[in-house]
Formats: C-alpha cells, sequence, structure tokens
C-alpha cells in the first residue's frame, strides 16, 4: 500500500491566517522522509521534522474544513507543520537534501514552485496592499 501527502498552504494577512491552497506533491518516500520521516525506514536520511504535531487552534475556517472532511485514514500518519523556521530550514538544507541523494527528480522549479516562488515575508507584495506577515505549510499523510 502506498503513501500520499496531503499538503497545504497559509499565509498571515493583518495578524489572520488564510487558506493559501493545496499543492501536489508527487509520491516520493526519500522525500517524505526528509520532511517528516515519513517511510524512513533505513534511517539514512535526516528529518526536518520527527514528531507529530496538532492542528494549530489558529488555522484558517478553510484550513480546519479541509483537514476534517479528509478521510480518518490520516490519523494514522505525521501531521506536521512547517512553521516560518522549518520551512527556512527545509529551503537551507534542500539543496544538500538533493546532493546526498543523488535524487535528479526535482527540478529547480520545483523548489520554487513550492515556495510560491519565494516564500519570503516580502512575497505579500504580489497580492494587495497588505503585507503577508508569515508563511506555514500544514502536511498529513494516508495509505
Amino acid at each position: 500500500m502506498g503513501c500520499d501527502i496531503h499538503f497545504h498552504r497559509e499565509v498571515k494577512i493583518n495578524g489572520k491566517w488564510e487558506y493559501f491552497g493545496e499543492f501536489k506533491i508527487e509520491r516520493n518516500y526519500r522525500l517524505f522522509s526528509f520532511l517528516a520521516n515519513v517511510r524512513n525506514e533505513n534511517k539514512l536520511i535526516k528529518p526536518i521534522a520527527d514528531a507529530e504535531d496538532d492542528l494549530p487552534g489558529d488555522v484558517s475556517g478553510m484550513m480546519r474544513f479541509v483537514f476534517n472532511s479528509e478521510d480518518n485514514d490520516y490519523y494514522l500518519h505525521t501531521l506536521t507543520v512547517f512553521d516560518y523556521g522549518r520551512i527556512e530550514e527545509f529551503y537551507n538544507r534542500f539543496d544538500g537534501f538533493i546532493g546526498e541523494t543523488g535524487d535528479h527528480e526535482y527540478p529547480e522549479h520545483y523548489v520554487g514552485y513550492l515556495f510560491g516562488n519565494s516564500w519570503l515575508k516580502d512575497f505579500g507584495e504580489q497580492f494587495t496592499n497588505d503585507k503577508i506577515e508569515d508563511v506555514r505549510w500544514i502536511f498529513w499523510f494516508d495509505n
């Protein structure tokens, strides 16, 4: 049985978290191991996150709806929240991760798209006059 990821993004604008959509990530167990220690059977990859997180209490209404409407199977898998610090760690370690694994499945634009073409805090200028104050990724896995 395979394992898939459900990967969602939120941005904080004017002090409130807003749902920013789901990103479709193809099944790749090395990436899953790197993100959250999922399917890291040989423990060869040092994950960014290693423990299950809880759904933050301040998630957007849409994020809570999406999370609660999913099949209950995801409760068997790691719910992970990447705050800005974890996202930054992902970004800083990603090139090294590719080098260590010899994985050529990740073209350069893949990471750029995952970050919304730069998940830096000034990314908000592309939206409205409001600035994005923070970003986070919320994801979980199912079989």
